[in-house]
């Protein structure tokens, strides 16, 4: 199959339930070495059964495991001058910071960006909300909206909700930026919700969790978890990606209707 890996599955991904989650983020961030594995291999090293294997890849848009070892072959050959700089190799996680975020930006649903795009076109308010490190890349977010002429307003605590609550509007957006504690954004994202029928869209960790239960909108990212003195200090690079490209894609949907005129 002469066919990327990515442009396969990226509309398939969202079928996908928490453990063949788990078998696609060892596939992407492992890819020249699955593609050389036997299926009974990759279930082996996933615990998982061969059959569980096979709908895994059934439900990624494949006909069978040889198509898709086809198609990892196919992407991996393609993506040879994509390697990591040689400046970097003599570090391991260096190593991993960078595909994590190539991993990111690979998964990233085409369509998915421009159902965005399309929510953006009634120019709704957006409403940021978030929690931890991952504040510092909403207050960026928040910025970069507002330079694209939205109006942008952030939501990090009770106060900041029940403010909130008498602003927001039908259409408007919830935008969830969360790498943990997910359970405390919940409730604000109903308190919200109850008040207007407003479009949730988010960024978390690619496990599955509460927050995509209840997104219209769900893009993920990879990282690997880092911890200091108990604090969350994972890396948030992948999801300042996620956030600028989204912003591109509105600006390209806004390029291409001004054309048209």
């Amino acid at each position: 199959m002469n066919k990327d890996f990515y442009v396969v599955i990226e509309n398939e991904i969202a079928s996908l339930n928490n453990n063949e989650k788990k078998v696609l983020e060892y596939v992407v961030k492992n890819i020249d070495t699955v593609k050389d594995m036997g299926i009974r291999d990759l279930a082996d090293e996933m615990f998982v059964s061969s059959t569980s294997i096979f709908r895994f890849v059934k439900k990624l848009g494949f006909k069978g495991y040889s198509e898709f070892i086809s198609c990892l072959n196919y992407t991996s050959y393609k993506n040879e001058n994509n390697k990591i700089p040689k400046v970097l190799e003599d570090d391991d996680y260096k190593d991993a910071y960078m595909d994590n975020i190539l991993e990111s930006i690979r998964v990233l649903s085409k369509s998915k960006v421009k159902k965005f795009a399309k929510l953006l076109e009634e120019k709704p308010k957006i409403f940021f909300i978030t929690s931890g490190l991952c504040k510092e890349v909403a207050r960026y977010a928040l910025k970069l909206f507002a330079v694209y002429g939205f109006v942008t307003i952030a939501i990090e605590d009770e106060l900041e909700v029940l403010s909130a609550m008498k602003q927001v509007n039908n259409n408007d957006i919830l935008f969830v930026i969360a790498n943990s504690e997910y359970s405390d954004i919940v409730g604000s994202i109903e308190k919200l919700k109850s008040q207007a029928d407003v479009k949730v869209v988010s960024i978390t960790a690619a496990t599955n969790n509460v927050i995509q239960s209840i997104t219209d909108i769900d893009f993920y990212v990879f990282s690997d978890e880092v911890y200091y003195n108990t604090i969350d200090v994972t890396s948030r690079v992948s999801m300042i990606a996620i956030v600028e490209l989204l912003g591109i894609g509105y600006i390209k949907q806004q390029s291409a209707k001004d054309s048209d005129k």
